[in-house]
This record gives structure tokens, C-alpha cells and sequence, in this order.
């Protein structure tokens, strides 16, 4: 089952319900609204089906979702992103300042069962110890089970923070 139909539909009902603000699919990018994309795994700025991509223009949110599966190379995945990051960063102009700031660009991972969950956490903190590019692009997951899904996980989440 690809987990990312329902993790967008669970984001989707939360951008209605917190802020009145619908859900986009698709889109051009040129439309100032939050938009859910599907992208290819192997490259972020493709389209393609197992690998999502939620883009929020007004806060500057570039926020890639990934299914963190046994045998993902991590490193592979935080390099898709940081060449996005790079590529969101305008050219410095002092005569023309982006006035709405520089995006954001962050990595999540849906990780399932606890076995998951403690391999993500290991390998994360690993490459934090090995590398700064976390304080370029955020890095974060949600832990979720079978039984429970990926609503209640997300719900779950976002009311305790």
C-alpha cells in the first residue's frame, strides 16, 4: 500500500481545518497556494508516484515525503534535497531582495514499526554527527503503525506540539 495517498489526505484535512486553506494537487507553482505534488524518488524535481512533495508558497515550505523502507540510502535522499534547496535560493540581488525570504526546504520520512523507527533514528543521528547539511534542510519523521495508521499518527502529532 502507498502510504502517501493517506498521509495526504490527513495534511489536507488539516490545512481545512486549522486554516481554512484547501489542498491543492498539482499546480503550476505559480499559484500562492499549498500544493501536494507526487515526484520521482530518484529525482525530486520530477514527477512521478513514490515520493511527495508539499509546497506551501506563503511560509516558504518545500517539504519532500518520503516511506523510509529497509535498504534507503539516506545520504542519497538529504543530496535530492539540498540541490532543491540550492535551486529555491535566489540570486543574490541587493537591488531586488525577495521580500518574502529564502524557502524552506525540509525531508520526512513515514517510517512504520518500531524496528524502522529505531534504524531511522541511528542513522540520522549519525549523519548529523558526520555532517551539517541538517541545518540546511530540516530533517524529521513520523512513526506510525499498522494498526493505527498514518491519521492517527499525524493527528497525534500535531496536537502534542
Amino acid at each position: 500500500m502507498n502510504i502517501l495517498g493517506p498521509f495526504r489526505e490527513a495534511v489536507s484535512t488539516l490545512y481545512q481545518e486549522a486554516l481554512g486553506i484547501k489542498l491543492a494537487d498539482g499546480g503550476t507553482g505559480s499559484d500562492n497556494v499549498p500544493q501536494w505534488r507526487m515526484v520521482s524518488y530518484s529525482d525530486f524535481l520530477k514527477t512521478g508516484e513514490n515520493a511527495g512533495l508539499l509546497l506551501d508558497p506563503e511560509i516558504g515550505l518545500a517539504l519532500f515525503v518520503l516511506k523510509h523502507q529497509e535498504g534507503n540510502d539516506l545520504n542519497a535522499e538529504i543530496r535530492q534535497a539540498l540541490k532543491v534547496s540550492d535551486k529555491l535560493q535566489p540570486a543574490y540581488q541587493p537591488s531586488k531582495p525577495d521580500e518574502q525570504g529564502a524557502w524552506q526546504v525540509g525531508l520526512l520520512w513515514l517510517v512504520e514499526g518500531d524496528g524502522l523507527a529505531q534504524d531511522w533514528k541511528s542513522a540520522i543521528a549519525e549523519r548529523r554527527k558526520q555532517s551539517g547539511f541538517s541545518e540546511e534542510v530540516a530533517l524529521d519523521a513520523v512513526f506510525y503503525d499498522a494498526l493505527d495508521g498514518i491519521q492517527t499518527a499525524i493527528s497525534a502529532r500535531c496536537t502534542s506540539q
